[in-house]
C-alpha cells in the first residue's frame, strides 16, 4: 500500500540502490499486472496508479536483469515437468511464455535440480507446485548473484514441449496451434494422475474394529449371554447372527471423526465376525449408519488372524499401518479381560495400535490420528 511504501522510504528499507523495481500482482499469473518502476522518486506515482488499476495490494521486488529461468513443476517434491524459458531479450520485463520472441527449451538439469527440489519441499511443507528459478546476468563489474526463486505457485501450467520443427521458435505462435492444445491436455490428465497418485500415497493405513469400537456391542453380547449377564459364556451364534448386528448403536461421533480422517488416512475396518451371514449384515450396518469407506470390509474368524491382515498391508503398501481396537474379550464378564494374545502378537509384527478403551472418545481419538499423520509425514520427508 501506498502508506507501507511511505514507511519501508522512511526506515531506510527501501533506497534508491533498490531500483530499477517491479510491481507485481499477488494473485496474477502470467506476467499479468508486471509494471517497471525505474527509480525511488518515482515510486509513489507508480504505486498509486498501479492500486488505482487493480484495486489489490502490490507486491514489490528489486527488478533483476534476466535472459532466462527455469520453470519446474513438482508433486510430492519429484520434478514431473520442467523447462527453461528463454527471453528474446534480457531487459524485457516478462519471461512468460506468451512473451513475444521467448522460446522454451526443455532440456533442464533434472538429476542436479532434484536433491535442491525435494528439500525445498520438506522445509517449505510446499509439497506440490510450479517454481521459478532465475538466473540473473552478470552485473557492470562481472558479478552474480543467483539463482534466485522468484516465486512458488500452487497454480501452474504445464506448458507442453513443441515437436521438432518448432524448437528454438516462439513460443507464443506455437501455442496457438491444435497441436498445444493436445498435448498441454496430455500433460494435465498425467500430472493429475501423479497429484492423486501422490495425495492417496501419502495417506496411512487405517485398520479400525467394529465391536465395541465404533459399535455399541455390549447390549447384544449381555442379550446372548448365558444363563444371564454376567455369566461363564455367551450364545456366539445368536450374539453374531445377522438379525443382532443389525441392533447395534454407533458410538457416538464413531462416523463423522472417521469421515474426518479419510484425507489423511485410507479407512478400512476389521473385525472378529466369522458367522454366517456376518459380512453383508456388517456391511449393510456401516452403509445405514453413513460410516466412510464402508466397502473396505474384513472380517475374520479371529481376533488374531487380524495380525495376518496387518502384516499384509504393511508388506503391500509400504505405508503406515495402525489398528485402532478395543483389544478386549470377556465381554460377557462382570469386567472384560484385556486380549493379551492379540496384542503380543500386535506388538511382536511390528504393528502399531491405539487401544479404543471404555473412557475413549471419537472425537479425541482422531485428533490423536490427524497428529500422528502429520508427525509420521514430517519425518517421512526428513528421511
Amino acid at each position: 500500500s501506498a502508506k507501507e511504501l511511505d514507511e519501508l522510504i522512511r526506515r531506510g528499507d527501501l533506497q534508491a540502490s533498490d531500483f530499477p523495481a517491479v510491481l507485481k500482482h499477488p494473485f496474477a499469473a502470467s506476467s499479468r499486472g508486471m509494471t517497471s518502476c525505474g527509480s525511488l522518486a518515482e515510486a509513489p506515482d507508480v504505486l498509486a496508479r498501479w492500486l488505482q488499476e487493480h484495486q489489490v495490494p502490490c507486491l514489490l521486488q528489486r527488478r533483476v536483469r534476466i535472459a532466462r529461468d527455469l520453470r519446474i513443476t513438482y508433486v510430492g517434491g519429484e520434478i514431473v515437468h520442467g523447462y527453461w524459458r528463454v527471453k528474446a531479450d534480457a531487459e524485457s520485463l516478462s519471461t512468460g511464455t506468451s512473451a513475444a520472441g521467448s522460446h522454451l527449451d526443455f532440456r533442464i538439469p533434472r538429476l542436479e535440480l532434484a536433491p535442491f527440489v525435494r528439500s525445498f519441499a520438506a522445509a517449505t511443507g510446499i509439497d506440490i507446485g510450479g517454481m521459478d528459478i532465475a538466473f540473473p546476468e552478470p552485473g557492470p563489474g562481472g558479478q552474480t548473484e543467483g539463482p534466485v526463486i522468484f516465486e512458488v505457485s500452487p497454480i501452474f501450467d504445464l506448458n507442453p514441449e513443441p515437436p521438432d520443427e518448432w524448437q528454438g521458435r516462439p513460443y507464443k505462435e506455437y501455442k496457438n496451434t491444435p497441436d498445444y492444445a493436445a498435448r498441454r491436455a496430455e500433460n494435465y490428465a498425467s500430472c493429475a494422475q501423479k497429484i492423486i497418485e501422490y495425495a492417496l500415497g501419502r495417506r496411512g493405513r487405517l485398520f479400525v474394529d467394529i465391536d465395541n469400537t465404533v459399535s455399541d456391542a455390549w447390549k447384544r453380547i449381555r442379550r446372548a449371554t448365558l444363563p444371564s449377564w454376567p455369566g461363564q459364556t455367551f450364545d456366539s451364534a445368536k450374539a453374531h447372527s445377522p438379525e443382532e448386528l443389525l441392533k447395534d448403536s454407533p458410538l457416538p461421533g464413531a462416523q463423522g471423526a472417521l469421515a474426518s480422517l479419510t484425507r489423511d488416512w485410507e479407512v478400512s475396518y476389521l473385525s472378529a465376525r466369522g458367522a454366517p451371514g456376518a459380512f453383508q449384515a456388517t456391511l449393510k450396518w456401516l452403509r445405514q449408519h453413513d460410516f466412510p469407506n464402508a466397502g473396505q470390509l474384513v472380517l475374520v474368524s479371529d481376533a488374531l488372524h487380524k495380525v495376518d491382515w496387518l502384516e499384509d498391508a504393511m508388506a503391500d503398501s509400504g505405508r503406515t499401518v495402525l489398528l485402532v481396537d478395543d483389544l478386549s474379550r470377556g465381554h460377557h464378564l462382570a469386567e472384560t479381560l484385556p486380549d493379551e494374545k492379540t496384542r503380543g502378537a500386535l506388538r511382536a509384527s511390528g504393528i502399531p495400535y491405539e487401544i479404543f478403551g471404555h473412557d475413549s472418545s471419537w472425537p479425541q481419538v482422531a485428533e490423536q490420528l490427524l497428529a500422528k499423520a502429520a508427525a509420521w509425514r514430517a519425518q517421512a520427508q526428513v528421511s
